[in-house]
């Protein structure tokens, strides 16, 4: 098979642009940087909501500057009473292992023996030790009779004054505001570690705060016996929850809630759009994409004033 003269020019021409094309396919990525895309996935973004604050302290030194609440004064941590820790701003969990260890026969000799209360933090450790005054080995007949004494006089326990702020639980936690816990505070109940102290809260901030100590279930790997178990530790006010606007929020903030679908959302921005106004629960519970469950779920999170 021959080719004419033409179709000859034409096969070299082609050739010809076929490798420009191919060098400059190869070339032009060394003098341009693409972009770089990060993902970020949900069990990212719920450790990263709890370890930010972590890790602002580190990068921020001034913020260790806060002042301590504690108001310490010389005391025997042998002798010192339920009021006079409470007073010095411990915890009643700290106050409660204080007066345990202590009926249990447990004696303060030194600094050591002092960081051995559960619960004790480190600031409150190193600021206190100027401020402890120990007896010596040969008074603690006397302290132990001394405490055994204001035990009895206090209704039989030293506890007594602070057991009212505690469940009837092993680890007799006080209650605590779910809405208002942080890490910290979750793990000293007990089921509840790192990982799921840092997810209730990633989810909380998700949702802007839980309206019943139900929607735990909701959290990744929770199982539900866990959380009727840790239920009478907490307690939730309804009127801590972040209303959203439905009538001002467009729909990518709308549908960034865990309880708004994008269908959801978009159905909104378009009844604004056409109808003006949302006025009650009412005309959401006209709309395709929500059936009862899913519109009493959001109810609580959603505002119906006008812009």
């Amino acid at each position: 098979m021959s080719f004419t003269r033409r179709e000859q020019y034409g096969l070299v021409f082609l050739t010809i642009l076929i490798t420009i094309l191919l060098i400059v396919r190869v070339v032009l990525p060394l003098f341009s940087k693409p972009a770089e895309i990060e993902f970020i996935s949900d069990f990212d973004f719920f450790s990263e909501s709890a370890e930010t604050p972590a890790l602002e302290s580190k990068k921020s030194p001034l913020k260790k500057t806060c002042k301590s609440s504690y108001q310490f004064s010389q005391f025997n941590p042998n002798t010192v009473s339920v009021t006079q820790l409470s007073r010095m701003g411990f915890s009643p969990f700290v106050i409660v292992n204080w007066m345990k260890y202590r009926e249990a026969g447990g004696f303060f000799n030194k600094v050591d023996d002092v960081e051995k209360i559960y619960g004790l933090d480190s600031l409150a450790m190193s600021e206190m030790q100027a401020f402890l005054c120990f007896g010596s080995a040969n008074q603690q007949s006397e302290v132990e009779t001394a405490v055994k004494l204001q035990t009895n006089a206090s209704s039989g326990s030293v506890l007594s004054e602070v057991k009212d702020d505690f469940t009837n639980s092993e680890r007799q936690m006080p209650r605590i505001d779910i809405n208002h816990a942080d890490t910290a505070s979750l793990q000293l109940i007990k089921g509840i570690g790192p990982v799921f102290s840092q997810r209730i809260v990633g989810f909380r901030s998700l949702l802007g705060g839980f309206y019943s100590i139900d929607q735990l279930e909701e959290v990744y790997g929770i199982p539900p016996d866990l959380t009727e178990s840790v239920r009478k530790y907490f307690i939730v006010n309804p009127e801590d929850v972040r209303k959203l606007s439905v009538n001002s929020l467009s729909l990518r903030l709308l549908k960034a809630h865990p309880y708004i679908s994008f269908y959801q959302a978009k159905e909104i921005v378009e009844y604004r759009r056409h109808s003006g106004i949302l006025t009650g629960p009412k005309v959401l519970g006209t709309f395709s994409s929500f059936d009862k469950k899913s519109l009493e779920k959001v109810l609580p999170y959603l505002s119906f004033e006008e812009k």
